[in-house]
């Protein structure tokens, strides 16, 4: 919310108020600002993914940051989604329930790096969607990711990362020199890698596949970002960490 306030406003400098009161059983909290605000006949649409108020190109945006901003908030409530640490030392987990069974493959520790909360669920939607045998760890920035590696190495309670999703606009230390960082230790010379990001600029993709990891570009729509599922299954394929499916009469 203090994020949309910032970006969605006009040529006044912003102010946001936050109000929190006790309700009892609860806390409410309340945000106002003097952003570009939203039609009340329109007030119903906020929750509805890739639903954009503003279809002009001066204010960007997927429409999807307060649909999953919902769902999140009513798994929080549920228990049913991951659970906060309050200890920064653990990095925060996304378990996907696959269902398990005799022939179950062993699962994989797939670490995301993205700061983007709404981009994070649609990544645990489509481990789930495509019943892929992965615990999701999520880190938000490049720094946390790479401190995250470095506690793989040194402490035997971290998992080792499996694979590692990667967008390239991170704060701190972004994707792409991550990457390189990793290429220059010999453990994570081979780690499998796929960049999943907004860029499709030229030098991005070259980059990535110099440094050896295949390329995604974050869609635009719900329907075609589950495809990254199918496309995330092949890869693990690939790589030999998943079994590959016989064909049909073999």
């Amino acid at each position: 919310m203090i994020a949309n306030a910032l970006k969605y406003r006009t040529e006044y400098p912003p102010r946001s108020h936050i109000r929190a009161s006790n309700q009892g059983t609860a806390w409410r909290f309340a945000v106002q600002d003097n952003g570009i605000g939203i039609d009340p006949q329109y007030k119903e649409n906020i929750f509805g993914a890739f639903k954009r108020l503003h279809r002009d190109q001066k204010y960007g945006g997927t429409g999807i940051d307060w649909p999953f901003a919902n769902a999140w908030l009513s798994a929080m409530a549920d228990e049913s989604g991951s659970t906060p640490r309050p200890e920064r030392e653990q990095p925060s987990t996304l378990r996907s329930h696959t269902p398990a069974s005799a022939s179950a493959p062993q699962r994989l520790t797939l670490l995301l790096a993205e700061d983007n909360l709404p981009d994070a669920l649609l990544v645990g939607d489509v481990i789930q969607t495509a019943s892929l045998p992965l615990d999701l760890h999520v880190e938000p920035d490049g720094e946390q990711a790479w401190e995250f590696f470095r506690k793989a190495v040194q402490d035997p309670n971290v998992p080792q990362p499996h694979l590692l999703l990667l967008d390239l606009n991170l704060p701190k230390v972004d994707g792409l020199a991550l990457l390189r960082r990793l290429r220059e230790r010999e453990q994570w010379k081979t780690l499998p890698v796929m960049v999943i990001t907004s860029s499709d600029a030229p030098e991005d993709r070259a980059e990535a596949k110099s440094l050896g990891a295949s390329y995604f570009r974050k869609p635009a729509n719900y329907e075609a970002f589950l495809k990254l599922g199918p496309i995330l299954k092949t890869f693990l394929e690939d790589e030999g960490l998943l079994p590959t499916d016989p064909k049909p009469g073999h």
